[in-house]
């Protein structure tokens, strides 16, 4: 992928992201600690591919799930105001329990 039409949009490229999961890209706009928007882009039908559609597909078939998902958020959210990179940690690991089958997500 050529970054460089992203470049000139604003975007810049998180490389350790890159580094640390071959087939994923990520890029933000802003400042970097509060960027406003974010793009992902990973190798079609790949790991994280499939990893994030699986995820979808649970929330979609049970509502239970997907509230529990956004009170999760909410609340990460607030506890890591001030710390991106721990709310997307945290939101990992919610998606991690769900995707290996733990009940209490």
């Amino acid at each position: 992928l050529d970054a460089a039409p992203l470049a000139a949009l604003g975007y810049a490229e998180v490389a350790d992201v890159r580094d640390r999961e071959p087939g994923r890209r990520f890029f933000w706009k802003g400042t970097p600690a509060y960027p406003t928007y974010h793009l992902h882009l990973v190798t079609l039908d790949g790991a994280r591919w499939r990893r994030s559609l699986e995820f979808r597909d649970r929330l979609r078939a049970d509502l239970a799930l997907a509230e529990r998902y956004d009170h999760h958020k909410r609340q990460v959210a607030r506890q890591y105001a001030d710390d991106p990179a721990a709310y997307a940690e945290a939101k990992v690991a919610f998606i991690d329990a769900v995707l290996q089958g733990a009940a209490e997500a």
